[in-house]
């Protein structure tokens, strides 16, 4: 949780074509007791093959966490720009703002869910 809110508190994962990064990948179980709050997950890059192809801010496999009041912008994936979930994935995701990130494969340029959510 972040103490000072998104616009203080910023995660510029500077991805790139040539040097993909996203902001988090949730793939350990983490579940309601996990928040990630208040901050701006911006300039992530996942655009490769099979799974890490999707989220370019945020990917969850496996995993539950509580993804609230955050900003999420400016991330690029194949598959679910600014969110993406797989597998028995099911976050609470809530009060974010999610805006102007893209996706170019299957869509979901804000938020994009597959298979077993």
């Amino acid at each position: 949780m972040s103490e000072e809110g998104p616009g203080v508190t910023i995660i510029d994962c500077e991805g790139s074509a040539g040097d993909p990064h996203r902001g988090f990948y949730f793939h350990s179980g983490e579940h309601s007791t996990w928040v990630l709050h208040g901050f701006t997950i911006r300039n992530g890059y996942s655009y490769l093959t099979n799974w890490d192809r999707y989220g370019g801010g945020i990917f969850c496999s496996g995993s539950s966490p509580i993804i609230e009041g955050n900003v999420i912008t400016g991330n690029t994936a194949n598959v679910g720009g600014g969110i993406a979930g797989r597998y028995a994935s099911s976050p609470t995701i809530r009060g974010n703002t999610i805006t102007g990130n893209h996706a170019d494969f299957r869509g979901g340029g804000g938020i994009y869910w597959y298979f077993y959510c």
